[in-house]
């Protein structure tokens, strides 16, 4: 029986260590970089196959650049079509900016094709 209640204690231990952690809130109130894109995906979500382009690959299709500024996020979501080995024939932008109190701004779309629209 007294093995039998360790073993119990040890799956409770074990089964607490396990459970998702809240996210933790940066000490100065920033949103991270993750949580940013997160909230573009939600309110854009015709956006939502834009992915990151690993850093040592060549020729992607998309891709998601973010730069930190003070109080926000400039974020920019890219696609391309077209001979992307070669650097993409069609290209297209969109430039989001995503406060620290979890607003997001289209800012500005993007394309090669002579089009662009300030929204």
């Amino acid at each position: 029986m007294f093995s039998k209640k360790i073993v119990i204690v040890f799956l409770l231990i074990f089964v607490a260590g396990c459970a998702q952690q809240p996210v933790q809130e940066n000490n100065n109130g920033q949103i991270s970089e993750a949580d940013a894109v997160q909230l573009i995906i939600e309110n854009y979500p015709e956006y939502a196959s834009v992915a990151y382009c690993p850093e040592d690959e060549i020729g992607c299709s998309s891709d998601i650049i973010a730069e930190r500024k003070e109080g926000y996020w400039d974020i920019t979501f890219y696609s391309g079509s077209g001979d992307c080995q070669s650097g993409c024939i069609n290209k297209f932008y969109v430039y989001f900016k995503v406060t620290d109190t979890k607003v997001v701004e289209l800012v500005k779309t993007e394309g090669n094709d002579g089009t662009s629209t300030i929204e």
